[in-house]
């Protein structure tokens, strides 16, 4: 073998012994979230009375339509909508679809994990679930209340 001849050889099988790697399976790595195997996420048409409908439809099929940041991350995370702090402010006035495929026999437990994957993957969100100081009033009797019963 000439010089030119082992210096193509060797171009070629760097390359690969860097890839081998990434094709090595660990015992340790945590199981990958649930994921819809291809889903499509847009802004919804302008409609005279939205409100948020859909979820599992036959078997394999996730469709939502018109719900707000707020409603993805409401019902994906089972909070009330006015439990959700912080963002901006079109989280709660911008309006999505999402059309998406599940795999067969797919729960709606599990098809709520795989919506927060697709806003994880699309939307890049962090959620951070966690309970917060808020003000309130207290309505209470003074000392000579003036309600009858």
């Amino acid at each position: 073998m000439n010089l030119t001849t082992r210096q193509a050889l060797a171009g070629v099988a760097f390359p690969i012994l860097l890839w081998i790697p990434l094709f090595a399976q660990s015992g340790a790595t945590p199981a990958a979230a649930p994921a819809f195997e291809i889903a499509d996420v847009h802004p919804s048409p302008s409609r005279p009375h939205p409100g948020v409908r859909g979820g599992m439809k036959g078997g394999d099929r996730y469709f939502l339509r018109d719900a707000t940041m707020i409603d993805l991350i409401a019902g994906t995370y089972d909070v009330d909508p006015a439990d959700v702090f912080g963002g901006p402010p079109w989280l709660a006035f911008d309006r999505f679809d999402i059309v998406a495929k599940a795999p067969a026999g797919t729960s709606d437990d599990t098809a709520k994990l795989m919506v927060r994957a697709l806003l994880a993957d699309r939307f890049s969100l962090v959620a951070h679930p966690g309970t917060r100081s808020l003000s309130a009033f207290v309505l209470s009797a003074g000392k000579t209340p003036k309600l009858k019963p």
